[in-house]
This record gives structure tokens, sequence and C-alpha cells, in this order.
């Protein structure tokens, strides 16, 4: 038994009638009858019955239409309730977030926010993910987007996706076609890269340490969009998160999987707030929006 069974038992049994009840909630009727079906099927009763074309309830159907209605009406007066609030609510919420993960989590998210808590001020920070860790802990933020590893036992982290990196190569370029490689394959490779606030930048030279040898970074930028076409150009190859790309054209560009190496494999984006503080009434509400948006509900 679920709230929207008990709404259209309830439109049902007010209109009498499952067409009319049908046009006002703006379902179908075939839809209509088998929840009202389902309901009864669930609580082992009969609820409705049919006299001269008209729905009528049943003895039971009246006993469960009673406290339905005001199941019904407590829910309607807590939306309406919330939706005050929310319209209520008024102060700043400050996000550090570095700049690829803002346009790919956070653009539609805010927009409906400021829709519908039109009180609420939103401030961005745009830092590389290796350092918007540090910019919560000094106090500069109240949340942010981060990939981990995360400071241990300081932070208070949801996962907003899960997902991996990969090697973005130019087309006909030697490891392009290929299922995957591992690190070792890449030794000799030029490289371009994002910069030393960026998470891929140190994952590189780890991985690389641990297999013996140096990586030849080019270039280093902060533009993922600008290290693309350096790509492309032949200039070197580039370490992305696979989400990221979905932003960016690739075109003239393969991107290859990476093997033997969950530092260089395993990537995941998180929303994080410190631990040791309590969130502003405009931030916690900002946490709750976004993870309900995301679907994420997963604390790490």
């Amino acid at each position: 038994m679920d709230l929207r069974q008990i709404q259209y038992f309830v439109k049902v049994a007010r209109c009498g009638s499952f067409s009319e009840a049908a046009k006002q909630l703006f379902v179908s009727q075939p839809a209509l009858s088998v929840a009202v079906q389902k309901l009864e099927e669930e609580l082992g009763l009969e609820l409705v019955a049919y006299q001269s074309k008209k729905v009528r309830l049943t003895p039971e159907g009246r006993q469960f239409y009673a406290k339905a209605a005001a199941v019904i009406a407590a829910y309607e007066d807590l939306t309406l309730s919330a939706q005050r609030l929310t319209h209520e609510l008024s102060g700043q919420v400050t996000i550090a977030a570095p700049l690829l993960l803002s346009s790919l989590y956070l653009s539609a998210v805010i927009a409906e926010f400021c829709r519908r808590c039109p009180g609420v001020d939103v401030c961005m920070i745009n830092r590389g993910a290796h350092v918007v860790q540090q910019a919560l802990m000094a106090g500069e933020c109240d949340v942010a987007l981060a990939v981990p590893p995360l400071l241990p036992g300081a932070l208070r982290s949801f996962f907003v996706e899960k997902s991996r990196l990969v090697l973005v190569v130019p087309q006909g370029h030697r490891l392009a076609g290929l299922p995957a490689v591992t690190v070792g394959d890449l030794r000799g490779e030029m490289f371009v890269s994002l910069g030393e606030n960026h998470i891929q930048y140190h994952r590189l030279l780890h991985a690389a340490a641990a297999e013996g040898f140096v990586p030849r970074i080019a270039v280093t930028s902060a533009e993922q969009g600008f290290l693309l076409d350096l790509v492309r150009q032949g200039q070197g190859v580039l370490l992305a998160a696979k989400p990221t790309l979905a932003l960016e054209n690739c075109r003239g560009l393969a991107q290859v999987d990476i093997t033997g190496c969950p530092e260089l494999t395993d990537w995941s984006v998180c929303l994080v707030h410190r631990n040791d503080r309590q969130l502003s009434p405009a931030a916690e509400a900002f946490c709750g929006f976004m993870l309900r948006c995301l679907g994420q509900k997963e604390e790490m």
C-alpha cells in the first residue's frame, strides 16, 4: 500500500465515479481502476462496489475512507507547510566544486533550487578537486563536490556518481582501439593533464611511480576542452573522468580503458560537508534537495 493508492481511493470515494476521479487526477481510468484494485488486494477487503453505474463504498470501504481521508488531509497540510518553509528560507549557501563537475552535476540542480527557494543566494567557488576539501576545512564554503580520497574522519560524504577514468588518445594512436591498457603501457607517452589542483594529476604521478617511471607531462591546464584540443593535435594523451567527456567535443578522439590499477580506473564524485560544523538551514536545504534530485542516498 502506498500513498498514491490511498489518494486515488479517496478521490474515487469523493467523486463517486472512476471516470470523474480520473479526470481530476489527470490519469487514465484503467490506471485508476488498477490502483484501487491493488489496494483492495493488499488490504484483503472490498472497498468499492457498483450500484446503478455509480460507485458506492462498501461498509469496509466507508470505515477505511474515514482513516484514509485523514491521512491525505495530513499529507496535504504537510506539503503546504513544507512549501511555505521553502519560500520563507533565506540566507546563502557557498559551494566549492571543479568547473567541469559544476557544469555536469550542479547547474540544473542550482537553477531549480533557486526557483524553489528564491530567498537563498548561491555562491560558487570553482577550484580543482584536489583543493576543494581544503576550502571546506578552511571555512570558505558550506559544501563541496569532491573526488576521493577524502580527508579521513573530517567529512560527511554522499556518493553523487561512481564511474571510471579513461585514457583519451587521438584516433590512429598506437593505443586507440585496444580494449584496455596497463599503466606500464603508458611508459614513454607524452601527457597533457589537468594541473596540480586536480586529482588526476596526482593519481597519474602516483601510478607511474609505482611502475618505476615519471610521466612526461608537456602541458597542464585547468581547461579540459583545451587539453582535448591538444590531444587531437597529437601533443599528448589525457587522463579524464568518463562522465566529464560527455560535456566535451570528442571528435577525432578515442577512449581507452585502463586496467590493473584502481588508482587510474575507479573514480567517483561525492557531496561533502564538515563533520564538526552544523550546516546552516540554507545549506542543509540545498544538500537535501541535491541528493533528492540525483536520487542518491548512500552515505560513504
